[in-house]
């Protein structure tokens, strides 16, 4: 088995996690294709103060939250 050095594994560790972070996943694809608002965070003080926006498709006014 080959052994690799810290300096290559800090080297692929830190592809990979850039890997991640640069692709969009399918889900954030189509969330941001609908053309709503996304509130992304940890924290909204009151929700029913959120901006939201027309979603055709379900005839309503809307938005996304992604709290992470």
């Amino acid at each position: 088995m080959a052994q690799t050095s810290a300096a290559d594994q800090a080297l692929i560790k830190d592809i990979a996690s850039s890997y991640v972070r640069s692709r969009p996943w399918p889900y954030r694809r189509w969330i941001e294709s609908i053309g709503i608002p996304i509130h992304r965070g940890y924290y909204i003080e009151d929700l029913r103060t959120v901006e939201l926006g027309w979603w055709a498709e379900r005839e309503c006014n809307a938005a996304f939250l992604e709290m992470a």
